[in-house]
């Protein structure tokens, strides 16, 4: 992330790129959470093509004590496309306040 954010930074885009781990910590909620949206129907892909090859590929490895995580393992069969470290960010980060004092997004007439 530290390289990408430079890269970024070096054609002058700024972006609040949040960090999210790939361990057991930090991705079981996060796996937890998108299991409970595509349940509830909160969460539809329209059958993408490259969403539905990485859900397709998505496999999990659970520790004894129940946590699990993405299996990123095998060679072949990426699963990168797959919303599970966005959720796991947006279970993690304050949303931004709004600025009173914006029109953005105002139709103003």
């Amino acid at each position: 992330m530290d390289v990408l954010k430079k890269e970024l930074e070096a054609i002058g885009l700024q972006l609040a790129l949040q960090p999210n781990g790939q361990g057991f910590r930090d991705m079981s909620p996060a796996l937890d959470t998108l299991e409970a949206e595509l349940l509830n129907h909160r969460i539809a892909q329209g059958m993408h093509p490259v969403l539905t090859m990485c859900a397709a590929n998505a496999t999990t490895t659970r520790r004894p004590a129940g946590n699990r995580k993405l299996d990123k393992g095998r060679a072949t069969g990426r699963q990168d496309g797959i919303l599970t470290m966005a959720l796991g960010v947006a279970q993690t980060t304050e949303a931004p306040k709004p600025d009173p004092y914006s029109t953005r997004g105002l139709l103003i007439l």
